[in-house]
């Protein structure tokens, strides 16, 4: 599904498939976010963005009347995340060792760019799912995905504050 090769209704209809795609989803946003707080935050902020993309997605299909493809986008859409966490992981352990004090630098700048990349790849991963869930054009999956990124991390923020 990475690769935009498959759909969400191409996922069985399986509540293991997605109890483990949240799982995946949570502990490795957890991982990821132990590289710039302590557990108990990074545990809270990935629970809370796992359960913020369930919500989301919920409401979306609910407000199209297609709830009965809330578990396998929901699997979809988490399962998903988690991979790309899992790409990410690396990206952000060697950014973490750049401070955000440093003065901009052509190296600093290059080293961001693979995290840009995964970002944006991310948001069409995303919306190619929302695309399909919700059958509506791609643009708009997209712009659906820009605005579930925006609005977790305004809640986050709000929640966590910044870090």
């Amino acid at each position: 599904m990475c690769l935009l090769r498959v759909a969400p209704q191409d996922l069985p209809a399986s509540s293991l498939l997605l109890a483990l795609a949240i799982a995946a989803h949570a502990g490795l946003g957890t991982v990821v976010s132990l590289l710039y707080v302590p557990f108990s935050t990074a545990l809270g902020v990935s629970v809370t963005g796992t359960v913020l993309l369930g919500v989301l997605a919920y409401a979306l299909l609910s407000f199209r009347g297609l709830v009965a493809r809330f578990s396998q986008t929901y699997a979809a859409l988490a399962g998903t995340g988690a991979v790309l966490e899992a790409v990410a992981l690396p990206i952000v352990a060697v950014l973490d060792g750049t401070s955000s004090s440093d003065a901009p630098s052509a190296t600093g700048v290059l080293r961001t760019v693979p995290w840009l990349a995964l970002l944006v790849w991310s948001w069409v991963v995303s919306g190619h799912i929302l695309r399909h869930a919700l059958s509506v054009h791609i643009t708009a999956g997209i712009g659906i995905s820009m605005a579930f990124f925006w609005l977790s991390a305004v809640v986050i923020h709000r929640v966590f504050g910044s870090f």
